[in-house]
């Protein structure tokens, strides 16, 4: 999929918004995989927000309230859930140009 330079920058935003305000609610720093070292990689906590932002687009509710409350040891607050739902909005592809009607999972590469 191409974004562009607009929506690509858009998304881009929106996902440094809502990665500050989630880590600025965890008592922990976030474990992400290290891209240049795929046998040793961490990634529940990169499971946790794909699925997060997964169950946000299709109103999954209790996945998604779940999902937050792992990565944030419980602590749900409202700009977590609003920087989340606006990351998930931007990339429903429904809402994108030219975007087919059948919704890609998401899933982290191994």
């Amino acid at each position: 999929m191409t974004w562009g330079a607009g929506r690509g920058l858009e998304i881009a935003h929106a996902n440094q918004d809502f990665l500050a305000v989630l880590m600025m609610s965890r008592p922990v720093p976030l474990l992400l995989s290290e891209v240049g070292a795929p046998n040793n990689r961490t990634v529940h906590d990169e499971r946790a927000i794909l699925s997060m932002i997964s169950a946000m687009q299709t109103d999954d509710t209790p996945t998604a309230r779940d999902e937050i409350a792992s990565l944030t040891a419980g602590r749900v607050e409202a700009a977590v859930i609003r920087t989340g739902l606006a990351l998930a909005a931007l990339l429903d592809p429904m809402k994108s140009a030219g975007g087919s009607k059948e919704r890609p999972a998401l899933c982290v590469v191994h």
